[in-house]
Protein backbone atom coordinates (compact mmCIF):
# COMPACT_ATOMS: atom_id res chain seq x y z
CA UNK A 1 0.00 0.00 0.00
CA UNK A 2 1.61 3.25 -1.15
CA UNK A 3 1.79 6.20 1.23
CA UNK A 4 3.41 9.61 0.90
CA UNK A 5 5.39 11.89 3.17
CA UNK A 6 5.22 15.58 2.32
CA UNK A 7 8.10 17.47 3.91
CA UNK A 8 7.63 21.21 4.10
CA UNK A 9 10.53 23.48 4.92
CA UNK A 10 9.52 26.22 7.36
CA UNK A 11 9.15 29.85 6.26
CA UNK A 12 12.11 32.23 6.44
CA UNK A 13 13.30 32.72 10.00
CA UNK A 14 15.02 35.57 11.81
CA UNK A 15 18.05 33.25 12.04
CA UNK A 16 18.30 33.19 8.23
CA UNK A 17 18.09 36.97 8.15
CA UNK A 18 20.86 37.23 10.73
CA UNK A 19 18.67 39.11 13.23
CA UNK A 20 18.51 36.23 15.73
CA UNK A 21 21.32 33.70 16.13
CA UNK A 22 19.19 31.34 18.24
CA UNK A 23 18.67 27.85 16.82
CA UNK A 24 15.05 28.32 17.89
CA UNK A 25 14.36 31.58 16.04
CA UNK A 26 10.85 32.59 15.00
CA UNK A 27 9.61 33.33 11.50
CA UNK A 28 10.51 36.69 10.02
CA UNK A 29 7.72 38.89 8.60
CA UNK A 30 8.66 37.57 5.13
CA UNK A 31 8.47 34.01 6.50
CA UNK A 32 4.91 34.64 7.69
CA UNK A 33 4.06 36.03 4.26
CA UNK A 34 5.55 32.95 2.51
CA UNK A 35 3.50 30.66 4.76
CA UNK A 36 0.26 32.34 3.72
CA UNK A 37 0.68 30.57 0.36
CA UNK A 38 1.00 27.04 1.77
CA UNK A 39 -2.72 26.20 1.36
CA UNK A 40 -2.23 26.65 -2.42
CA UNK A 41 0.12 23.62 -2.36
CA UNK A 42 -3.00 21.51 -1.63
CA UNK A 43 -1.23 19.09 0.69
CA UNK A 44 -3.36 16.45 2.37
CA UNK A 45 -2.25 14.08 5.07
CA UNK A 46 -3.61 11.66 7.62
CA UNK A 47 -1.16 12.95 10.22
CA UNK A 48 0.71 16.24 10.60
CA UNK A 49 4.08 16.27 12.33
CA UNK A 50 6.19 19.30 13.19
CA UNK A 51 9.68 19.93 14.42
CA UNK A 52 9.49 21.48 17.91
CA UNK A 53 11.44 24.56 16.79
CA UNK A 54 9.40 27.78 16.75
CA UNK A 55 9.76 28.50 13.04
CA UNK A 56 8.34 25.06 12.18
CA UNK A 57 5.50 25.30 14.72
CA UNK A 58 4.58 28.72 13.36
CA UNK A 59 4.68 27.41 9.77
CA UNK A 60 2.35 24.50 10.52
CA UNK A 61 -0.32 26.96 11.69
CA UNK A 62 -0.68 28.17 8.10
CA UNK A 63 -1.50 24.74 6.68
CA UNK A 64 -5.07 24.89 7.97
CA UNK A 65 -7.92 23.14 6.28
CA UNK A 66 -10.23 20.41 7.48
CA UNK A 67 -8.25 17.83 5.49
CA UNK A 68 -5.35 18.01 7.97
CA UNK A 69 -5.18 16.27 11.32
CA UNK A 70 -4.10 17.77 14.64
CA UNK A 71 -0.39 18.49 14.84
CA UNK A 72 2.00 16.18 16.65
CA UNK A 73 5.34 17.62 17.76
CA UNK A 74 8.16 15.33 16.67
CA UNK A 75 11.62 15.91 18.17
CA UNK A 76 13.19 13.79 15.42
CA UNK A 77 12.30 16.43 12.78
CA UNK A 78 14.42 19.18 14.35
CA UNK A 79 17.33 20.84 12.58
CA UNK A 80 20.88 19.82 13.35
CA UNK A 81 22.47 21.96 16.04
CA UNK A 82 25.51 22.48 13.81
CA UNK A 83 26.12 23.60 10.24
CA UNK A 84 25.88 20.42 8.19
CA UNK A 85 28.12 21.72 5.39
CA UNK A 86 31.02 22.18 7.78
CA UNK A 87 30.81 18.62 9.12
CA UNK A 88 29.71 16.43 6.21
CA UNK A 89 33.00 16.43 4.29
CA UNK A 90 31.54 18.08 1.17
CA UNK A 91 33.29 21.44 1.60
CA UNK A 92 36.69 20.24 2.66
CA UNK A 93 38.95 17.24 2.74
CA UNK A 94 38.09 16.74 6.41
CA UNK A 95 36.49 13.44 7.39
CA UNK A 96 32.88 13.24 8.45
CA UNK A 97 32.40 14.24 12.06
CA UNK A 98 30.81 12.02 14.68
CA UNK A 99 28.12 14.68 15.21
CA UNK A 100 27.15 14.49 11.54
CA UNK A 101 27.16 10.67 11.54
CA UNK A 102 24.97 10.66 14.68
CA UNK A 103 22.54 13.06 12.98
CA UNK A 104 22.37 10.76 9.92
CA UNK A 105 21.69 7.75 12.15
CA UNK A 106 18.86 9.73 13.77
CA UNK A 107 17.36 10.43 10.34
CA UNK A 108 17.61 6.75 9.44
CA UNK A 109 15.85 5.88 12.72
CA UNK A 110 13.17 8.51 11.99
CA UNK A 111 12.56 7.04 8.54
CA UNK A 112 12.15 3.57 10.05
CA UNK A 113 9.78 4.96 12.71
CA UNK A 114 7.69 6.69 10.00
CA UNK A 115 7.56 3.47 7.98
CA UNK A 116 6.47 1.40 10.98
CA UNK A 117 4.01 3.82 12.56
CA UNK A 118 2.36 5.56 9.61
CA UNK A 119 3.53 4.79 6.10
CA UNK A 120 3.35 1.01 6.36
CA UNK A 121 -0.32 1.40 7.29
CA UNK A 122 -0.91 3.52 4.17
CA UNK A 123 -1.15 6.84 6.01
CA UNK A 124 0.11 9.98 4.32
CA UNK A 125 2.26 12.22 6.49
CA UNK A 126 2.80 15.99 6.38
CA UNK A 127 6.02 16.95 8.18
CA UNK A 128 7.15 20.54 8.76
CA UNK A 129 10.90 20.44 9.15
CA UNK A 130 14.21 22.03 8.09
CA UNK A 131 16.58 22.17 5.13
CA UNK A 132 19.27 20.10 6.88
CA UNK A 133 16.81 17.34 7.73
CA UNK A 134 15.43 17.25 4.18
CA UNK A 135 18.92 17.28 2.64
CA UNK A 136 20.18 14.45 4.86
CA UNK A 137 17.03 12.38 4.33
CA UNK A 138 17.45 12.71 0.56
CA UNK A 139 21.13 11.78 0.84
CA UNK A 140 20.07 8.63 2.67
CA UNK A 141 17.22 7.64 0.34
CA UNK A 142 19.17 8.38 -2.84
CA UNK A 143 22.40 6.88 -1.45
CA UNK A 144 24.09 10.13 -2.47
CA UNK A 145 26.27 11.22 0.48
CA UNK A 146 27.64 14.21 -1.45
CA UNK A 147 24.24 15.54 -2.55
CA UNK A 148 24.33 19.30 -2.09
CA UNK A 149 20.85 20.79 -2.10
CA UNK A 150 19.08 23.67 -0.47
CA UNK A 151 15.31 23.77 -0.72
CA UNK A 152 13.35 27.02 -0.67
CA UNK A 153 11.45 28.16 2.40
CA UNK A 154 7.87 26.80 2.33
CA UNK A 155 8.75 24.36 -0.46
CA UNK A 156 7.47 20.79 -0.60
CA UNK A 157 9.59 17.67 -0.97
CA UNK A 158 7.64 14.44 -1.22
CA UNK A 159 8.55 10.78 -1.13
CA UNK A 160 6.34 7.78 -1.67
CA UNK A 161 6.70 4.65 0.45
CA UNK A 162 5.68 1.28 -0.97
CA UNK A 163 8.21 -0.97 0.72
CA UNK A 164 10.96 1.21 -0.73
CA UNK A 165 11.38 4.97 -0.95
CA UNK A 166 10.65 6.80 -4.19
CA UNK A 167 11.40 10.53 -4.47
CA UNK A 168 8.43 12.28 -6.10
CA UNK A 169 9.45 15.96 -5.90
CA UNK A 170 12.24 18.01 -4.40
CA UNK A 171 11.72 21.57 -3.24
CA UNK A 172 8.59 22.37 -5.23
CA UNK A 173 7.72 26.01 -4.59
CA UNK A 174 5.29 26.97 -7.37
CA UNK A 175 2.70 27.96 -4.75
CA UNK A 176 5.02 30.74 -3.43
CA UNK A 177 5.28 33.90 -5.57
CA UNK A 178 8.79 34.22 -7.06
CA UNK A 179 9.41 37.59 -5.39
CA UNK A 180 8.95 35.93 -1.96
CA UNK A 181 11.34 33.00 -2.48
CA UNK A 182 14.25 32.62 -0.08
CA UNK A 183 16.64 29.81 0.65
Amino acid sequence: MAATIFMIRHGQSHWQKGTDRSNNAELSPLGHNQCRYLPAAKIKGDVVLSSPLRRACQTVQYLGGAELSPVEICEALREAEFHIGSEDGTRSNRPLTERYLTYLRGIHDTMKWLEDKYLGAGWSVVAVTHNGFIKCLLRTVLNAPDLEIKVANCSVTSLQWNGTWDVREIGTHTHVPPNLLTY
